[in-house]
């Protein structure tokens, strides 16, 4: 595998949501210091991604090879690359991007990147009219491959400015930017279904969720209503206690699938144990934490997916307190976490714990 598409390919870029910059940067310093790989971030407040410069551009490739960009938290895609390319050819843009390419380098993809903000999606109508002079560019200077499995990725900053990069098919988000694109469904109470339904899809694959959903399974929503989470688990077949003071949506209790409690979720306790339990209560994070830690610990729920809200400041420390909670509550029970900010999370993250 080449370095990189880029000649000069000396960092990663990572796409992030707005806002959450200093966290993508601190979670991929500690992932590289972790086998010896040191660099800077580089990034702006609110710019939505941020910009890892290696100190030694021969260590580029390992922390490639050790990046899976679904088992980071807060990056929602990633790149090979090099500095920001300036001053395009407005007339064609393309000739421009090639002459930076490296001679050996092979795609049979390309990726067109978006900032999540107003002017990234002006920028996206842009990258769509690449395409496709893009890929005839590409083929006619021999970087087009069909048997090749890399991507091209690029990303435009403005109308003259862009990075483009690559990242192993084996290291690309399960979307593309890690966007599930999802339809409301009309008969869900609230939006936040989108989030559960979101984190079924990602944290699961087809397989494990034929296996984990259906008739004869059982699930507890704390925080339930009006029932956004709980809609899920119906429409799955699941029979589901639904723990909240408040009102939930009639047209699910009239499904006959879902009891209703009105008590604390912090004190609820299951009469038997449950396959599911999903929790999207407004608590501090370690409070959550240790929550579904003992649920799980306590042989309660198998498995539970659960958000949580971060504060303002320090949100990836607070994430990795939340890990070493989890880890203390489990002991030496063996377990499964996966934490991500997914798509439809705005202020949280979602996290999937599983009992081996």
């Amino acid at each position: 595998m080449a370095i990189g598409a880029i000649q000069t390919a000396d960092r990663l870029l990572l796409l992030c949501r707005p806002g959450f910059e200093s966290d993508c940067g601190l979670e991929i310093q500690a992932l590289a210091e972790s086998i010896g790989v040191y660099g800077y971030i580089k990034t702006k407040s609110r710019q939505g991604f941020v910009e890892f410069i290696l100190y030694d551009v021969s260590r580029l490739k390992d922390i490639v090879d050790l990046i899976k960009v679904d088992r980071l938290i807060f990056s929602r895609d990633a790149m090979m690359t090099g500095p920001l390319i300036e001053n395009l050819n407005t007339l064609d843009r393309v000739s421009d991007m090639l002459a930076v390419l490296s001679p050996s380098f092979r795609c049979s993809k390309i990726v067109d990147w978006a900032v999540d903000s107003n002017e990234g999606k002006s920028l996206s109508k842009l990258t769509r009219k690449l395409l496709k002079p893009l890929e005839l560019g590409l083929e006619s200077a021999g970087h087009w491959q069909a048997e090749n499995h890399d991507s091209l990725c690029m990303l435009f900053t403005a109308t003259d400015q862009c990075y483009l990069g690559s990242l192993p098919r084996n290291a690309c988000p399960k979307w593309p930017n890690s966007i599930a694109h999802l339809r409301f469904p009309a008969a869900a109470p609230s939006r936040s279904t989108l989030k559960l339904e979101e984190a079924i899809l990602f944290f699961l694959d087809a397989k494990e969720q034929q296996r984990a959903f259906g008739l004869g399974k059982t699930a507890v929503d704390l925080g339930a209503c009006p029932g956004g989470w709980t809609y899920q688990l119906v429409r799955r077949e699941l029979q589901v206690t639904a723990i909240d003071n408040g009102p939930m949506d009639e047209q699910l209790m009239a499904t006959g699938q879902v009891d209703h409690l009105k008590v604390d979720g912090f004190h609820y306790q299951p009469k038997y144990p449950v396959n599911w339990l999903v929790c999207d209560m407004i608590e501090k994070p370690l409070r959550i934490a240790e929550l579904m830690a003992d649920w799980v610990a306590q042989g309660w729920a198998q498995s539970a997916i659960f958000n949580l809200k971060l504060p303002m400041k320090k949100r990836y420390q607070e994430v990795v307190l939340c890990q070493q909670v989890i880890a203390e509550r489990l002991g030496a029970k063996p377990y499964e976490l996966k934490i991500k900010q997914l798509y439809h999370d705005r202020e949280e993250v979602t996290a999937y714990l599983h009992a081996l």
